[in-house]
């Protein structure tokens, strides 16, 4: 049995969430396999393309992490609640939504093993639902039981994007959890490491979350080519012009502008104005 939920925004199809799962032939590991190598399995797949290929880690390697959650019947688990912490797990934001417009609270919960929405969504990379959680409020660098922040759990699992958008936001990148680790420190890339520590000197994200903590801007847009950033767009409103190479070199032009970098956050509060 399945059930359909909204697009990725990466893909066109509709992902199913199947009612019922085998966690073991998912993961493709034994019952008998040790904790860590289904955490090890879990990270191979959660990084992939599909959507759908994640989803179905994501419920599995939940499943082995908290089995009294789930109905059991031989090999093949249901789950007994489909809250929105399950909406989460299975990157069910449609659902979500509607929980959270009925209850805002929700947001600052925890599940049984500590775990915040937020960072369920960062480690799952499910980035249409760690933008929405943190639009509405959620706390960026709410600490799970092991210390960790969203933003240790992306780094940890690899979830490149979801690295960018937490730093984007402001996330902290000075908190260490009770390994003694920072996220830089369980980075899987070295592109994700770089990304962290570069943030810490970048004047840019530096105002761009200042803007947008002050609600003086919405976004930060990276633009990229060949995979490097070669430009940063501070927003005013959601909507977003395209920022792909071919877009920019037929509609734009360089232009000189003498503002000096400090100046930035005035003309982002009062805009541009004659001189005196």
């Amino acid at each position: 049995m399945y059930r359909q939920i909204g697009y990725d925004m990466y893909e066109y199809r509709i992902p199913l969430i199947p009612e019922e799962l085998d966690p073991y032939e998912t993961l493709g590991i034994k019952p008998t396999s040790s904790f860590n190598d289904c955490k090890m399995a879990f990270l191979n797949l959660i990084t992939k393309p599909s959507r759908y290929t994640r989803i179905r880690a994501s419920l599995a390697y939940d499943i082995l992490c908290n089995k009294q959650k789930y109905i059991k019947k031989g090999n093949l688990y249901r789950t007994k609640k489909k809250d929105h912490f399950y909406c989460v797990v299975v990157g069910d934001l449609d659902t979500l939504k509607r929980l959270v417009n009925q209850n805002k609270k929700i947001l600052l919960e925890k599940d049984d093993l500590q775990r915040s929405l937020l960072y369920l969504a960062a480690r799952n990379g499910f980035f249409n639902i760690c933008e929405f959680l943190l639009k509405n409020g959620a706390n960026i660098n709410e600490t799970q039981k092991d210390g960790s922040t969203p933003l240790h759990g992306a780094a940890f699992y690899n979830q490149e994007i979801i690295v960018q958008l937490l730093l984007e936001y402001g996330a902290k990148t000075n908190i260490k959890n009770n390994f003694n680790d920072l996220a830089s420190d369980d980075a899987r890339s070295l592109v994700i490491k770089n990304n962290i520590l570069n943030s810490q000197n970048d004047q840019i994200s530096i105002l761009s979350n200042y803007l947008i903590n002050k609600k003086l801007a919405k976004k930060l847009v990276l633009i990229k080519y060949k995979n490097k950033i070669i430009g940063k767009k501070i927003m005013r409103s959601e909507y977003v012009l395209p920022s792909n190479i071919q877009y920019i070199k037929e509609k734009w032009e360089p232009a000189f502008h003498g503002t000096k970098f400090n100046s930035l956050k005035s003309i982002m509060k009062y805009g541009l104005i004659p001189s005196g």
